[in-house]
């Protein structure tokens, strides 16, 4: 993967990279990071590799609210 992500030892569906954390659950895709420039830097770099779609600011994730 081209992406220079590594997985964390603590839970297989956590990626981070400097400052910036995704996680990721079958389809699902969250990413965390200091400013919306790098959040948005991730996703043009995940649609580079993968067919992705932005669905802006998050809302819910996995059932769960975020407020």
């Amino acid at each position: 993967m081209k992406l220079q992500f590594s997985q964390s030892d603590y839970d297989l569906c956590i990626y981070y990279r400097r400052n910036v954390i995704m996680g990721v659950y079958v389809d699902d895709c969250l990413v965390v990071a200091p400013t919306e420039t790098e959040t948005l830097k991730v996703y043009e770099d995940l649609k580079a590799e993968f067919e992705v779609t932005n669905e802006g600011p998050i809302e819910a994730y996995l059932g769960v609210n975020i407020t």
